[in-house]
């Protein structure tokens, strides 16, 4: 018997996780819910999730945080369900770790499709690991890169630095860490 594939629902409004997992285990998905950012994390680690669906704006930690926190220790994809749309946030949350972004409100026949395209590609770790990636040593770039990330991000929307100063300053500690990383400035 296949074992159905799981996926993590992390949204604060339970009427729009409830509604997500009603169609996702008529398309024969497992599901779990959880309403705030640390019961998500938490959950994460138990559940073991093939993809997690991360609503932004959580109660306590934010889904910026909760992507930063997985993407610490995991590759398993993640989409983004926000009600932001700006181009923006969009791009903050792609370059945080995320797979994929869906602006609320959307189509749930849509959010399957992705769900499932996005399940495609994704190889997990030990097919990663067969096909002789270094898991974590991606791991670890990903860490630096979105700690650095996270702390320029604050940093311009805080206004304690323009936006090329912090993005020069992000650049920096990638170049400086990684050498063996080009980056185009």
């Amino acid at each position: 018997m296949v074992s159905k594939q799981k996926i993590l629902i992390v949204d604060d409004d339970n009427n729009i996780a409830e509604l997500i997992s009603l169609y996702l285990v008529k398309e024969c998905f497992e599901t779990r819910i959880c309403n705030d950012g640390e019961s998500a994390i938490n959950a994460f680690d138990s559940f073991k999730p093939n993809l997690v669906l991360l609503d932004l704006m959580l109660p306590g930690i934010d889904g910026y945080q909760v992507c930063r926190e997985l993407r610490a220790t995991s590759q398993v994809p993640i989409i983004m369900l926000s009600a932001k749309g700006e181009v923006f946030d969009k791009v903050l949350g792609l370059e945080m770790g995320a797979d994929d972004y869906m602006e609320k409100p959307f189509d749930s026949k849509e959010l399957v499709a992705r769900v499932k395209a996005v399940l495609r590609r994704y190889k997990p770790q030990a097919q990663e690991q067969a096909a002789g990636i270094d898991y974590s040593k991606v791991t670890r770039y990903d860490k630096v890169i979105n700690d650095a990330w996270g702390a320029a991000i604050t940093a311009i929307k805080t206004g304690e630095k323009n936006k090329d100063d912090a993005l020069n300053e992000f650049y920096d500690v990638v170049e400086s860490t990684y050498p063996d990383i080009t980056v185009n400035r």
